[in-house]
């Protein structure tokens, strides 16, 4: 039995170092590094789209300045045409002045002549003693000669009227002239003021807008190039973690190859263990069973299911009854239940090598191999009663050890008759079987 074990416990640890290599843990740096790279693109993402944002708002107050000065230039361009009309109107007003004050000077002129005639003719009348038209009128001699004085004197005080007039007029012509031409060029100076005034105010915008605008695609041309550091980086980073997801495809392919190598090579192990376990197993239950008959003095061989025998009530404590404890605890899932197609005990599922306890105190009367049990383990509890405990994967007990309820007496498996892992469990009394949930629960 101890060689049993040794294999047994050989082939437990080859397969948990098959569970170990097939399912290996993928976590490496440079699977840390891929997640690094991926929240460092996220954040690049969110800084682009915000970038971009702000260009597209940039973009829009450029192109707002922009109309902005065109409009400017348009209304600066119609005051300087105005600015023009006003400066050819006091161009032709400057000529017209040059004119105004020929023709006042002609007047003036004029208003001398006519000045220094009058001069003459009040000289004439003073050299020729003449006092006035009636005393010119009152000399006269006849009649012929008093209508001749008097057509003479109606034609001098004509001649001296017209001269007064003359000189008026040419006083007023020259008042007129002066005005009216002062009063156009304080016109036109005035309004090529107000015009030049509002060019200069126009102007002053157009520059304050220009100022704005070279600061609008000076940030322009920042956030460009930002953006476009920001597309470059995504670049390199979507190029470092292709590379870093290539690298950790590679080494999981790798790890694959290698699990699946080192599961075929242990699956060979662990057959040739179980092989191995089986012969031995055989073995043992031969010498096993030649010790039985050489004790017990009878030619009685061992059938494939057990039977419990009455001589074994001999040698076995008294049962003293009561419930018994759970030979799986915290598995109490049932895959099979008793007399369930004839069956003889109750199956209850449970990993591979979980500790199976025994239902009660009492003494092993059987810790061997057989092809329908696989390895299992029989308690005589006295009074008749035997507890079995099949298709363990390694047997911690031997015959004629006296174990204690709920001390571990195997291990659960799936040898023998069996199509997965779990314990086969039968209570028997006398030989007869019977409902083991009427005496464990769990």
């Amino acid at each position: 039995m101890k060689n049993v074990r040794r294999y047994m416990a050989a082939a437990l640890a080859a397969v948990m170092m098959f569970a170990a290599t097939v399912f290996p843990t993928y976590a490496s740096e440079d699977e840390s590094h891929l997640e690094e790279l991926q929240e460092e693109d996220s954040q690049k993402a969110e800084e682009e789209y915000a970038a971009n944002q702000e260009l597209q708002e940039t973009q829009q107050k450029v192109n707002e300045v922009i109309e902005t000065v065109r409009q400017l230039d348009e209304n600066i361009s119609e005051v300087v045409a105005e600015i023009a009309d006003l400066d050819a109107e006091i161009e032709q007003n400057l000529a017209l002045l040059e004119q105004t004050k020929k023709e006042l000077e002609a007047a003036k002129d004029n208003e001398a002549l006519w000045y220094q005639k009058l001069k003459l003719r009040l000289k004439a009348v003073y050299e020729s003693g003449e006092i006035n038209y009636l005393e010119v009128l009152l000399r006269a001699g006849s009649m012929s000669e008093l209508f001749s004085k008097a057509e003479y004197s109606r034609e001098l005080a004509e001649y001296d009227q017209e001269i007064l007039d003359q000189l008026e007029a040419a006083k007023e012509q020259v008042q007129q002239k002066q005005e009216q031409v002062e009063e156009e060029e304080a016109i036109l100076e005035e309004n090529r003021a107000s015009e030049q005034a509002k060019k200069d105010e126009l102007q002053a915008v157009k520059s304050e807008k220009e100022e704005e605008l070279a600061a609008l695609e000076e940030d322009q041309a920042a956030l460009e190039l930002y953006t476009q550091q920001l597309r470059q980086q995504r670049e390199d980073l979507a190029a470092e973690m292709a590379e870093t997801a290539a690298r950790i495809e590679e080494a999981r392919r790798k790890a694959e190859e290698e699990a699946a190598r080192k599961a075929a090579a242990e699956e060979a192990a662990r057959k040739a263990a179980d092989e191995a376990a089986r012969q031995a197993a055989e073995q043992a239950e031969r010498e096993s069973a030649a010790r039985a008959a050489q004790q017990e003095q009878s030619s009685q061989q061992e059938e494939s299911s057990y039977e419990e025998e009455e001589s074994y009530e001999e040698s076995t404590p008294t049962y003293s009854g009561g419930g018994m404890v759970w030979p799986l605890p915290g598995y109490s899932r049932l895959s099979t239940y008793f007399m369930d197609g004839g069956h003889r005990g109750i199956d209850i599922p449970a990993p591979s090598g979980t500790p199976i306890l025994a239902a009660a105190g009492g003494t092993v009367i059987k810790s061997q191999w057989n092809s329908s049990y696989g390895y299992y383990v029989a308690i005589s509890h006295g009074n008749g009663m035997v507890t079995l405990y099949a298709h363990s994967s390694q047997l911690l007990v031997s015959v004629g050890d006296t174990v204690s309820a709920g001390q571990p007496v195997c291990l659960c498996g799936t040898t023998g008759n069996s199509t997965g892992n779990h314990l086969h469990f039968e209570v028997q009394i006398n030989g007869g079987l019977y409902n083991p949930l009427n005496y464990a629960s769990p």
